[in-house]
C-alpha cells in the first residue's frame, strides 16, 4: 500500500456505511441487503491493499454513528419535515 494514497478512517466505507445507515432506517426490510452492501465496499478496500482492516472499521463506524445522529436529529431525513408544516384542517 502506497503511504500517499493510506488514509484513515476509509472514506469509501464511511459513505457506503453512512448511505447504508440511512437507507436502511427508511426501508427497514432491506436493511440487510443494504448493510451487506456496504461490508461489501469495506471489504473490497481490503483485499485491493487500501486499507488496513481498522481504516474500514473505523470508517463503518463513524459513517454508522453520523448517519443515526442525522437521522435521529433533522427531520426532514427521518420523512417528518413534511407533516409538520401542513395546515391543520
Amino acid at each position: 500500500m502506497a503511504a500517499a494514497y493510506a488514509s484513515f478512517p476509509s472514506g469509501h466505507a464511511t459513505t457506503a456505511f453512512a448511505t447504508a445507515v440511512v437507507l436502511a432506517a427508511w426501508y427497514p426490510r432491506q436493511a440487510v441487503g443494504f448493510v451487506g452492501l456496504a461490508a461489501l465496499v469495506g471489504l473490497s478496500r481490503i483485499l485491493l491493499g487500501a486499507h488496513f482492516p481498522s481504516d474500514v472499521l473505523a470508517g463503518a463506524l463513524l459513517g454508522s454513528g453520523v448517519a443515526l445522529a442525522v437521522y435521529q436529529h433533522v427531520p426532514a431525513v427521518r420523512g417528518t419535515a413534511r407533516t409538520a408544516h401542513t395546515v391543520p384542517t
